[in-house]
């Protein structure tokens, strides 16, 4: 299959999933804020934000796996060779990973402890999410490879699958009463689900790539990684503050059914938005394989026409979400959690809230940067 073709053929099924997510994610909402009530479903709202920013310690290891390993590929190294350079990439990957975790779990514990009183009601529920994501986090390096080596269809029915898995099991887990622990353990089933379906992949399809041995990073490895890393580093931290910053200084000042609400009215946009940055991700290996195969003349093509893909993708949601929120917010959840103006109520003839609106158009603005 052509690098175009498996690019959209992922793009294909990462919409199909995209869409279960929505409609089951919309459905398992409902089902969760009933049974578990506003004030601490806002509470695991604010909760999620945490977890972005933890997320900033990987300092770019897992994102700048895919790219290196497609580069190695676009290179046309005869295999045995192609296999000995990916396995050292895995292998300094996993040591870089490695060294993460310690760091993830202190500052997991901080987090933890940092929770205001007023926010009691989460220390436990926060602090088995942090620790399970702690523990699995070297997991992510699977399918970052599976990635790189653009096995995207894959990845893709991968993601559903673990959607579904993470989905029944929060039903499951809620029925059963553990409240918003059941929400913290149904988020690391969906992870333990996608590794150990990605390892068998790997061994049936990619056992030579398999690395023989596992080590601590050393300093030179370290040193290697921080310079591209830390681009990418300040990347997530700008994304982290313009998508998680405001669920959080509104919890504190609103309080958790405040963000509730502010998130419901964002859920439109949060969801779409989605689609044009899914454009450029899915690209981002075979890019890189060009890359590596000294292509230029491709490569400026292929980019020019993913910049004007996620124009247009970009530029349709940003006229259809203002227009159709309002009555997408009062049909699924109900009037009540729309917010308007610092407030969950108005004149229901105003089809988009202050705040949403800002949203949109800030992240339009973004789209553009990025692709002119």
């Amino acid at each position: 299959m052509s690098r175009v073709r498996r690019v959209f053929a992922a793009f294909g099924i990462g919409v199909v999933n995209q869409a279960l997510a929505a409609a089951g994610g919309l459905w398992v909402t409902r089902f969760a804020l009933h049974h578990i009530g506003s004030h601490d479903y806002g509470l695991w709202v604010i909760a999620g934000q945490f977890l972005a920013y933890l997320a900033l310690l990987d300092l770019g290891v897992t994102a700048l796996l895919p790219r290196d390993i497609s580069i190695i590929v676009g290179k046309q190294l005869e295999r045995e060779a192609r296999d000995a350079e990916l396995r050292e990439v895995l292998e300094r990957s996993i040591s870089l990973v490695l060294l993460l975790v310690p760091l993830l779990a202190l500052a997991s514990f901080g987090l933890v402890a940092a929770l205001p009183a007023e926010w009691a009601a989460l220390r436990w529920p926060l602090a088995t999410y942090l620790a399970l994501f702690a523990l699995l986090y070297p997991l992510r390096v699977i399918p970052a490879v599976l990635n790189g080596l653009q096995d995207l269809s894959y990845v893709g029915w991968t993601q559903t699958a673990a959607w579904v898995t993470t989905a029944a099991a929060s039903v499951v887990l809620i029925l059963l009463g553990f409240g918003l622990n059941a929400l913290a353990v149904a988020s690391a089933v969906g992870q333990i689900a996608t590794s150990f379906t990605g390892v068998a992949r790997m061994i049936s399809r990619h056992r030579g790539i398999l690395p023989r041995r596992i080590r601590w990073a050393s300093d030179d490895v370290i040193r290697k990684h921080l310079a591209p890393g830390i681009w990418v580093s300040l990347a997530q931290i700008g994304h982290v503050l313009i998508n998680s910053t405001d669920v959080l200084v509104i919890g504190r000042i609103f309080g958790p059914v405040g963000a509730l609400r502010f998130s419901f009215t964002d859920k439109t946009e949060n969801i779409l938005c989605n689609q044009p940055f899914a454009v450029g991700n899915l690209a981002g290996p075979a890019v890189a394989e060009l890359k590596g195969a000294e292509r230029k003349d491709d490569l400026a093509r292929i980019l020019g026409v993913l910049a004007a893909a996620t124009l247009v993708l970009s530029g349709a949601i940003v006229l259809a979400v203002p227009e159709t929120n309002h009555a997408f917010v009062r049909a699924w959840i109900g009037e009540q959690y729309f917010w308007r103006n610092g407030t969950h109520c108005g004149d229901p003839r105003e089809y988009a809230s202050a705040p949403l609106a800002a949203s949109v158009r800030r992240r339009a603005v973004l789209l553009l940067r990025a692709n002119a």
